[in-house]
């Protein structure tokens, strides 16, 4: 994990915008705002955040489905059109992710022809190789989707995401809807592949316990943009920012009882029109005059070199 393989820097992606016939300017929804961020070889990144903080249009950047509106996002040895070959994505929802009308051999036959570009009978071995890493029988390669449970059509969906021997898997939520006990085998062939074959992923999740157990580092997002970043361990025994010790605290756990820990009356911001200042700082017990008027920067705080934080008074700013 020395060198990086994915490198983002100051990426915004904005929808809408332009004007109108009549010549009057359009909304603009500002979905990611300036994130920057490296995704080192062979390791996990966990990005963490709630609904509409950006984690899946940075995930549909990131493998080339959209493309920053400013900014940069590039991958170590990607040209020539081998961003496919290089990234791969898993999808949430693995059942709609699947044609409904090829069996799963045909499925997975596709990417093996178009990217690696095997001949028939490479195709077949390779199906059964692929379908007997993720721990399914070759016999499913004659089934169809509606033919799998939800754990089954998951595996299919890392498995067609393996056919291109990618160096970096994008995980969008891949296991949020599934069963615990189906999670837990999910995760664990993830581990195995990711040893087996010298994988790099990418694991966005709102499930701050999977993200906690899979990753090396962490990324947490609030109104598109990261407000800290560090090592997995770091980041969940000592949280700097007030946004992320929030989250933690959001978490059910067993014997805790559920609590409110955000104030209802806290306004969220307005996609269409960003603050100023920091984002957080409406819902934030700490803010100050300088966090309404100067938005803070993502850096090392309290000593912490590998621990990054967007906060004027981070929590953690005395170690």
């Amino acid at each position: 994990m020395s060198d990086p393989l994915v490198e983002v820097r100051d990426v915004t992606r904005r929808f809408g915008g332009g004007h109108t016939l009549f010549g009057n300017p359009r909304p603009q929804v500002h979905a990611v705002r300036g994130v920057s961020f490296d995704v080192m070889r062979g390791e996990t990144l966990g990005i963490v955040g709630e609904s509409g903080c950006g984690k899946s249009t940075i995930a549909r950047m990131m493998v080339g489905l959209d493309v920053p509106t400013d900014g940069t996002l590039h991958v170590a040895g990607v040209g020539g059109g081998r961003l496919a070959r290089t990234v791969q994505y898993v999808f949430q929802d693995s059942m709609a992710a699947l044609n409904p009308r090829k069996r799963i051999g045909a499925i997975l036959a596709v990417p093996l022809k178009r990217l690696a570009g095997l001949d028939r009978r490479q195709r077949e071995e390779r199906i059964g190789a692929l379908l007997d890493a993720v721990s399914l029988d070759a016999t499913f390669a004659e089934r169809y989707p509606h033919e799998l449970s939800g754990g089954q059509a998951q595996r299919v969906g890392i498995a067609r995401a393996l056919a291109a021997e990618p160096s970096l898997v994008v995980l969008d939520e891949p296991v949020s809807a599934l069963d615990v006990s189906m999670q837990a085998q999910v995760i664990n062939l993830l581990a195995d592949l990711k040893r087996r074959f010298g994988l790099t992923y990418v694991f966005i999740s709102h499930d701050l316990s999977v993200v906690e157990m899979v990753s090396d580092r962490v990324a947490v997002l609030y109104f598109g943009k990261v407000v800290e970043i560090g090592p997995a361990a770091a980041v969940f025994g000592r949280a700097q920012h007030p946004y992320t010790d929030l989250l933690l605290r959001s978490a059910p756990a067993p014997g805790r009882p559920l609590r409110v820990v955000d104030d209802a009356s806290a306004e969220l911001p307005d996609p269409y029109d960003p603050p100023e200042g920091c984002a957080f700082a409406p819902r934030c017990p700490r803010a100050a005059n300088v966090c309404r008027s100067e938005d803070p920067r993502l850096v090392p705080r309290g000593g912490k070199a590998d621990q990054l934080s967007a906060c004027h008074f981070p929590l953690a700013a005395e170690l």
